[in-house]
């Protein structure tokens, strides 16, 4: 038993059991806050709706696609607010929340209210993940949720 392409000695370490994902699937697991708890997301789904707008631990959550295989997550509380994102016409990298402001990828504001910001710009909260295979997550975060769509 174990992964098709897998060296027998990572196999032994490796939990190749749980499968609630096909073991080679790629997602991005998102880790968790102190007191959360750990959430993978398929990859296909991130790139096939952009901006993928989700909750983790009670946590709004935006992920974006970056590259060929990078993710970028972001908390979507911004002063109290729970931004909501469409993307912009025409920019594969830029979004825009429901109050009219314009985002990009790395989570910056580029217009609030119309205008550049001025003196520092409003910056989104970049959350710790990373991309991987769902054996190597699920073996790391055995206690993982896994995001569906309802």
């Amino acid at each position: 038993m174990g992964h098709a392409y897998m060296h027998p000695v990572f196999g032994k370490s490796s939990n190749l059991e749980d499968q609630r994902l096909a073991s080679n699937t790629l997602v991005f697991g998102l880790l968790p806050e102190p007191g959360g708890q750990a959430l993978a997301v398929p990859y296909d789904l991130i790139r096939s709706r952009v901006p993928l707008q989700i909750d983790s631990n009670g946590q709004p959550v935006v992920l974006l696609p970056s590259g060929d295989f990078g993710v970028r997550a972001y908390a979507r509380k911004q002063e109290g607010q729970t931004l909501t994102f469409t993307p912009v016409s025409g920019s594969t990298f830029s979004l825009q929340d429901q109050n009219g402001n314009i985002w990009d990828e790395y989570g910056r504001c580029l217009l609030k209210n119309g205008q550049a910001p001025e003196g520092k710009a409003p910056q989104l909260k970049m959350l710790r993940g990373y991309l991987t295979e769902w054996y190597e997550w699920v073996s790391a975060q055995p206690e993982s949720l896994v995001f569906a769509e309802d």
